[in-house]
């Protein structure tokens, strides 16, 4: 990346502590409790998973920056659909968390890495709509930087006929409840236009939850621009595991071929904090990684602390990953049953004693 990397490392160092506030319970009772300090200017890696949303942002900007030491220009970034980094304030009638709403969330944060460096990133969206939101409720500053990228699909639509044309104004009026003349209410804006190819000047490319149609158009530019320009894949559901483990078959995308070309090999983890219900009432099973540590597969109970399961180096494979929650799950199983024997035996010794 040479001069390139050098210029990306240094305005991530650069960029304000205050950007990366934020607070909010995600997950669990107590174990992402609501937290609001100000994160460190040079945070450090950690080697524990996360236990405030706060220490998860500052883990998050410290793993990115490591993958950018390392000359790293392609990375993924997996958070739960959900997640609330506490950026964007709640509208009236709006509903609780969304997947929509946490992918503005973490793009504007990965906006504001690069506030005052003289870097404009671009971030893409799959649909126009996220956009229009956007444009409402972030500052000029950011909203500008913000498009629907739709690939080939992004082709306008063929023009009406006259007759056609004159018979839609028509249909479009009435509907209306008038003519657009004076004292007509103002039409709805329009969905934001999209974007046939990733802007061949972009320097820094953050593309969220990208579909087919994204992915081909970003594999184009990719494959024109080599590892010059930054790429960071945000929460690409579609693609399942094929970004961290490499397996095609885990992904939602019909081109098999193009899904692979986002694996690991070619697009570094950089940080990766999947969760899923686990067996027991309230329990969470976490998938954790930050730059440049080891992937760790931990367990959090309804009370207490997480639990460690798994650490490797590499991405642990689904059979990997099912056989330690299934071996935790024996050792927790038989825990139990020997602390309740234990509770028989002793209160049998205590009464022979009482006896004796």
């Amino acid at each position: 990346m040479a001069a390139s990397a050098t210029r990306l490392l240094t305005a991530l160092l650069a960029a304000p502590a205050a950007a990366w506030v934020a607070g909010g319970v995600v997950i669990g009772d107590g174990w992402m409790a609501p937290c609001g300090h100000r994160a460190a200017a040079h945070p450090t890696m950690a080697a524990t998973l996360p236990r405030t949303t706060s220490e998860m942002v500052d883990q998050l900007r410290g793993s990115v920056q490591a993958a950018l030491q390392a000359r790293t220009s392609r990375m993924v970034v997996e958070l739960p659909a959900g997640f609330d980094f506490g950026v964007e304030t709640k509208q009236k009638g709006e509903a609780g968390l969304s997947a929509e709403r946490s992918d503005r969330e973490l793009a504007r944060l990965f906006l504001e890495m690069f506030d005052g460096t003289g870097i404009d990133p671009v971030v893409l969206f799959s649909n126009g709509a996220q956009v229009s939101t956007c444009k409402r409720r972030w500052t000029e500053k950011h909203s500008s930087r913000v498009f629907a990228l739709y690939g080939d699909s992004a082709a306008p639509p063929s023009p009406l006929s006259k007759a056609k044309a004159k018979r839609g104004k028509g249909a479009a009026a009435k509907s209306k409840g008038g003519g657009g003349g004076f004292g007509a209410p103002p039409p709805p804006p329009p969905e934001a236009s999209g974007l046939a190819r990733v802007p061949s000047s972009a320097e820094v490319t953050f593309v969220v939850d990208p579909r087919q149609a994204q992915l081909a158009a970003l594999r184009d530019f990719c494959e024109s621009n080599g590892d010059e320009r930054l790429v960071v894949l945000l929460n690409p559901r579609a693609l399942g595991g094929v970004a961290a483990a490499g397996d095609e078959s885990l992904s939602e995308i019909a081109d098999r071929e193009l899904a692979g070309y986002f694996c690991a090999d070619r697009f570094e983890p950089a940080f990766v904090f999947r969760t899923t219900a686990a067996q027991g009432e309230g329990e969470t099973a976490v998938l954790w990684r930050a730059f440049p540590d080891p992937y760790v597969l931990a367990r959090k109970p309804k009370i207490g602390p997480p639990r460690e399961l798994l650490r490797e180096g590499s991405m642990p494979d689904g059979r990997a990953i099912a056989g330690a929650l299934e071996d935790d799950e024996k050792s927790s199983a038989g825990a139990k049953v020997m602390g309740a024997l234990g509770t028989v035996f002793g209160g049998i010794d205590g009464k022979k004693a009482e006896s004796n």
